[in-house]
């Protein structure tokens, strides 16, 4: 098939595909700044022949149960592969009791101010079943301003950590959709949820929230592929690619040369 009929065999699937729309996609964390209204995305690699892999439409991804394992700050989370979470706060305790709920054992959890002389309090994790076949593909979300110009501030410790060369997509939406045509119904696409476990101890975990201070700076925009085999990775090949929406440059120059003026995107390129 080349690629005119490939992009046209696109176009006839999207009319029965619920694609991802600009207000959807704009629905950002709340740890963003509100006037940051727009963004792009960047995938950081220690190899260029990954950065064109992307390019070539191939999402190295891998699953939760990795991601909890992984003994790395940037990439890592060990709750990951947790359903529902319980812990102490600075300023909450949460406490666990036995209950019956119709005529079944379950465990009801209560949070309540500390006081002093109280214990740690209860650490409650409970698996997600599921963890080994849902496979994660992470994105980093850079935030600008396209009135004003203003860029947030990226974490260069954390990019520099995950190596030399970046993949800018800077068609987020268009990207995403690709992603949605291929994976249809077996896809979930967001932002993730920076949370304060300190304010709130008690969390219903989902694959889209992480523990806010220790890993807020990561600015992640994830795509979660839900898969029907136990796996550690999979190498996803979308229809298409996505070579007319994406740069490939050096991190190092982008975090220097990025820039936002007149409403137009300034990427160096390599």
């Amino acid at each position: 098939m080349g690629p005119v009929q490939e992009r046209r065999e696109q176009q006839n699937v999207r009319r029965n595909i619920n694609l991802v729309t600009e207000r959807e996609i704009i629905l950002k964390p709340l740890n963003i700044e509100e006037h940051f209204n727009s963004f792009i995305l960047l995938k950081i690699y220690d190899q260029l022949e990954y950065a064109e892999a992307l390019r070539d439409g191939t999402l190295y991804m891998r699953s939760q149960k990795v991601f909890a394992e992984l003994d790395d700050k940037a990439r890592g989370d060990y709750i990951e592969d947790k359903k529902f979470v319980v812990r102490p706060g600075i300023e909450m305790i949460t406490e666990m009791r036995y209950i019956e709920v119709d005529g079944k054992p379950a465990f009801e959890f209560t949070k309540r101010k500390r006081e002093e002389g109280d214990s740690d309090g209860v650490y409650f994790y409970a698996n997600n079943k599921k963890a080994s076949q849902n496979m994660i593909y992470s994105l980093y979300a850079l935030w600008f301003n396209y009135e004003t110009g203003e860029v947030r501030k990226i974490d260069r410790k954390l990019i520099d950590e995950l190596g030399d060369f970046c993949c800018v997509i800077y068609n987020p939406l268009e990207f995403i959709n690709r992603i949605r045509l291929s994976m249809e119904d077996n896809v979930k696409v967001g932002f993730v949820d920076y949370v304060d476990f300190n304010i709130n101890p008690i969390q219903r975990r989902h694959p889209f929230m992480k523990d806010l201070i220790e890993y807020g700076n990561q600015s992640e925009y994830r795509v979660l592929f839900e898969n029907n085999e136990v796996s550690e990775e999979l190498f996803y090949d979308v229809v298409g690619d996505f070579k007319d929406i994406t740069y490939i440059t050096r991190t190092s120059d982008f975090i220097e040369r990025f820039r936002v003026i007149d409403g137009r995107l300034e990427i160096p390129k390599i």
